[in-house]
């Protein structure tokens, strides 16, 4: 009787129920008498299975827990009783000591004595289910040891399930703000792609932040998914409407894909939001002089100067308007000024090395393109650069040395194929020079430049034999239809070298409306006053019938 209840009490469990006995087995014994279990212990440890089943598996022992998924279904109100082959049942119990089971809820049975006998009447009595102290002693010292392998693949399993949970942990802790930090760190490094990856993943957590769309469209417009960039903007300004950095940066993005109307509207809207940004401004006037507009663009350049002085941006788009509106004088300036500002950023020269090129400074220029190519000796575009000015202080073969290292520098330079081209023309090496040009026309067939560059010499060569003024002719014309459907190019240069080839043909008359057609397309971005005065000449020139190279031959030699 319980003290406790009052609940009458047993001598002893009931037997387990029979759910798990192998096939063929009616009791706790197989009825093959050859083939004879002995039973070695009892537990209420799930866990002690489990680690048994491991270590019995691994040494081809053949045993079955009676009472098992009974266990399981009663809470561990029953025991869950080992048996094992008789002749396996010592092995079994020196691999069962090497184990760390809970002794506490085991019994071990010490040797084979009665074990027929439980095999023969089930309604024995169980043995103690609790071991003395002596007998947890003694299994702690046992000198049985299950297969090391097995220990260390069971170290293994641990340790790699323990690490998945913590990477999962690790993943859920991560705040928003700590994928964002991770994916601003990833960007100083200009890496775009890793740097998305963690802006994502902070999105994923806080899909309201406006802020982790904006990133992600800037990631986008930096690799030139301009489309996926664009979603990510609207997203952004969907989310918070006075975001003025998406509206900025949606605005290039329109600006790129050429839709200028929608940019300037962008724009618009971001100086609405914020008019004290001076970048803002500075967008706007690059998008200005795209439209080639440069009085506008020059306005909201000297807002951007008025808003910040000491902002490079605004001095250096006001010095491109400025030599796009002919004030070159102004160009130099504010090139100049930039340099003062970034000491440190020597391609600024280059801006300034091309405004004095243009003003006809061209030591001044090969200075400063000299300075760039001190720090950038293998930057093939500035030796073009340098190569030009030669060409026009008349140095024809450092001209040519210049865009020989260009070249070999970089061969898709077309400019610099133009200019050596030029540099052999002038030195009287015209079939060497066509094939600059026809170098020149490969590599950029939609360029109005290497077809006007071959009429001309075709047209004006001072050796009879390589001037054709039939194909002069046709690649002049091409030259002009080119120019017209590209913006921003030198008509008055093309217009000048039709004249020549219809000079060259025998008609004079056209030569001559198409030499002043070209005096009035003339512009000071482009030409010199010389050449305006020459252009006057060969007007009369050609209504006088004379070919370019008749009218050449009375001027002085250069």
């Amino acid at each position: 009787m319980c003290a406790d209840c009052g609940v009458g009490l047993v001598n002893q469990l009931p037997p387990g129920p029979e759910l798990d006995k192998p096939t063929g087995i009616d009791g706790p014994c197989p009825p093959d008498s050859d083939i004879q279990f002995e039973y070695i212990l009892d537990t209420f440890n799930a866990t002690d299975v489990a680690v048994m089943k491991c270590a019995l598996d691994a040494e081809d022992i053949d045993y079955w827990f009676n009472g098992e998924f009974a266990a399981a279904n009663l809470y561990g109100s029953i025991p869950m009783r080992l048996m094992v082959r008789s002749d396996q049942a010592e092995k079994t119990r020196e691999i069962l000591k090497g184990l760390d089971l809970n002794i506490s809820q085991v019994t071990l049975t010490g040797s084979r004595n009665n074990t027929s006998q439980e095999c023969a009447d089930q309604d024995e009595d169980i043995p103690p289910t609790e071991a003395t102290s002596a007998e947890a002693s003694a299994h702690k010292r046992g000198t049985g040891t299950p297969s090391r392998a097995l220990k260390y693949v069971l170290i293994v399993v641990v340790l790699l399930v323990a690490f998945v949970f913590y990477a999962r942990y690790r993943n859920i802790t991560h705040s928003p703000e700590e994928f964002y930090a991770k994916g601003e760190q990833s960007w100083a490094e200009h890496n775009p792609s890793k740097a998305r990856s963690y802006y994502e993943k902070a999105l994923k957590a806080n899909p309201k932040s406006d802020n982790y769309h904006y990133k992600i469209g800037t990631t986008y417009e930096m690799e030139s998914n301009l489309d996926r960039a664009l979603r990510h903007y609207d997203a952004s300004i969907e989310l918070n409407p006075k975001n003025t950095e998406a509206y900025h940066r949606r605005a290039y993005v329109y600006l790129k894909l050429g839709n200028y109307e929608r940019a300037q509207k962008e724009f618009d809207k971001t100086i609405g939001l914020n008019p004290r940004d001076p970048t803002a401004y500075v967008g706007r006037a690059y998008l200005y002089e795209r439209m080639q507009d440069y009085e506008a663009a020059l306005r909201d350049y000297e807002e951007a100067i008025k808003l910040d002085p000491l902002f490079p941006g605004g001095y250096l788009g006001r010095g491109s308007a400025n030599e796009m509106l002919g004030n070159r004088n102004e160009a130099v300036s504010d090139f100049s000024k930039v340099i003062e500002l970034e000491p440190k950023n020597v391609l600024d020269y280059t801006y300034r090395g091309h405004a004095h090129s243009h003003l006809g400074n061209h030591r001044q220029a090969i200075g400063d393109f000299s300075e760039v190519l001190s720090s950038y000796p293998r930057n093939g575009y500035v030796y073009y650069a340098r190569g030009r000015s030669y060409l026009d202080l008349k140095d024809y073969r450092m001209a040519m040395e210049d865009c020989n290292k260009a070249l070999n520098l970089d061969s898709t330079l077309t400019e610099a194929y133009l200019c050596r081209g030029t540099s052999r023309e002038k030195l009287g090496d015209c079939a060497r020079a066509i094939k600059d040009y026809n170098k020149a026309i490969e590599r950029e067939p939609n360029h109005p430049g290497g077809y006007n560059s071959m009429a001309w010499v075709l047209a004006t060569c001072a050796d009879q034999k390589q001037r054709d003024g039939g194909k002069a002719l046709q690649y002049a014309q091409k030259a002009i239809m080119l120019a017209q459907k590209n913006g921003g190019v030198n008509l008055a240069e093309c217009y000048d070298t039709l004249a020549a080839a219809y000079a060259e043909t025998g008609e004079f008359e056209k030569a001559a409306q198409m030499e002043s057609k070209a005096y009035d397309l003339f512009r000071p971005l482009y030409e010199k006053p010389k050449d305006k005065a020459d252009m006057k000449e060969r007007i009369d020139a050609y209504k006088n019938r004379e070919t370019f190279a008749q009218w050449k031959s009375k001027k002085p030699k250069e």
